[in-house]
This record gives structure tokens, sequence and C-alpha cells, in this order.
């Protein structure tokens, strides 16, 4: 148990951080998406696995600063439902479920970067971070 003594405010973050990716953003896009008419139970079922593995996919992405993998998560998981998004109900209810969950992911991603580079928080998970800065311009 000494072990994990060194680790609590750690390991405190990485739960934290799985309740909000995997918990709390179901509840984000469920209420996003309440008064949107699903065909059958499958889809939202299917499309909650396939939202945590991208919410998770893209939180790394954020972390690492790959980028390209957040772009490459969202254009596979276009091209995987391109035929379905002919109808504009379902293609509104999957843009409005992938952008909820992009915004999360991407959300979180940023204040845990924010957390263990900027605060003495958690110094064990200095590792994980980049020592390049992330870097946003906006043009006026």
């Amino acid at each position: 148990m000494e072990i994990f003594s060194n680790y609590i405010n750690e390991i405190g973050l990485v739960l934290v951080t799985a309740f909000i990716l995997f918990y709390l953003a179901n509840i984000f896009i469920v209420l996003a998406l309440s008064n949107r008419k699903v065909s059958d139970d499958s889809t939202f079922k299917n499309g909650s696995i396939i939202g945590n593995l991208e919410r998770t996919l893209i939180f790394i992405g954020v972390v690492i600063q790959g980028w390209t993998l957040i772009g490459i998560i969202v254009a596979l998981k276009t091209v995987a439902r391109y035929k379905k998004l002919d109808g504009k109900d379902h293609s509104e209810y999957f843009l409005i479920g992938s952008m909820v969950s992009i915004l999360v992911a991407i959300s979180v991603g940023l204040i845990f970067v924010f957390l263990v580079k900027e605060t003495d928080l958690f110094p064990q998970l200095k590792f994980l971070i980049s020592t390049q800065s992330i870097n946003v311009t906006i043009v006026p």
C-alpha cells in the first residue's frame, strides 16, 4: 500500500479523467440528443462504445499533441457512417453526438495537460506531456 501512497494524486487524476470521458460524456451526449429519435437501440449502444473509444483516442492525441491522430479518428468515423448520413435526421444526430464527444475529449485533454504541465501536483505524469508548448494562434 505504501507504493500507491506516492501516486495518490496521479491515480486520482486518472480516475477523474476516465470518469469524465466515459460516464459524464455519455450523459452530455444523451442530453444533447434527447429530443432526437433513433431508429433502433442497437445504434445507440454501438455508438456509445465507439464514442468511448473515440474520446479515449482523442484524449491521448491531445496529451501527446498528436493532432493528426484526432483528424484520422474523425475521418474514419465519418467514412464508417457515410451511407447513413444521407438522411437529415440521422446526419444531424451523428453530427451533434460527434461534436459533443470531440469537444469533451479535447477539453478534458487540455485540462489534463494544463494540470500536469503547469502545476506541481502530478510530478509522476510529467513524462506524458511534451516539453513543447501547445501553441494556438488567433488570426485577426
